[in-house]
């Protein structure tokens, strides 16, 4: 294994440990498709991917994105048993008392999630924000 090999797992591990204050900092994940909980307080952390449709007939770029979350594959699982991100799924992220929620979603033609690296030890969730739950 390389030495850039080897640095994509140290670095998930560093942004990991620096990921949330749980004392106050919560991160949870709700599956739209059978309402289970994940806790992902201090195992997920905030990224960032900004997405560009290029111009088209001498008009202006569009780039967009909101927010990502990065989360070790193995920490995404119910019941032990891991599960990929799907469009609909919401995450809550609570910081200071103030809860900000997340869709996993995107643009059209972009997908929801995708590995964060080639190893695939940690899924890139792409999301948008949206108003609190009813």
């Amino acid at each position: 294994m390389g030495l850039l090999n080897r640095a994509g797992p140290w670095l998930n591990r560093q942004m990991q440990a620096a990921a949330t204050d749980p004392a106050n900092e919560t991160i949870t994940y709700t599956r739209k498709s059978d309402g289970a909980v994940i806790d992902l307080t201090g195992k997920a952390w905030v990224g960032n991917t900004a997405f560009r449709r290029n111009a088209s007939e001498g008009g202006a770029a569009v780039v967009w994105g909101e927010r990502d979350y990065m989360v070790p594959l193995e920490d995404l699982a119910v019941a032990g048993v891991a599960v990929a991100p799907e469009r609909g799924d919401l995450i809550a992220h609570t910081k200071g008392g103030t809860t900000t929620y997340f869709e996993c979603a995107t643009q059209v033609g972009e997908p929801e999630a995708r590995y964060s690296d080639p190893e695939r030890n940690a899924w890139r969730v792409h999301c948008l924000e949206r108003p609190a739950p009813e």
